[in-house]
């Protein structure tokens, strides 16, 4: 599963990158609250379960957090080191 070309979002106004950035991540939190929720991962259902969270995570941040740092990079709040998403 992909998401939308990064090129459809170029033309996102700004105000709608600001609530887009803050819904995402917030998506992304409850995502990895979901990962936390179990210790037992052995199962290969499971397993299968974190795979499905790991990728839908990456997709999220390579598709829509890079589209949106891309287009405004003084959104991206974290330090370089620390971010994935690059605006270069």
């Amino acid at each position: 599963m992909t998401l939308p070309n990064v090129d459809l979002m170029k033309a996102m106004p700004k105000d709608f990158a600001i609530e887009a950035k803050c819904l995402t991540l917030e998506a992304l939190q409850k995502l990895h609250a979901i990962a936390a929720l179990e210790t037992d991962w052995t199962s290969q259902d499971m397993q299968e379960l974190r795979r499905a969270l790991g990728k839908f995570i990456g997709l999220i941040d390579a598709q829509i957090l890079c589209a949106i740092y891309k287009q405004f990079p003084d959104l991206n709040d974290l330090p370089e080191e620390e971010g994935s998403q690059k605006s270069s």
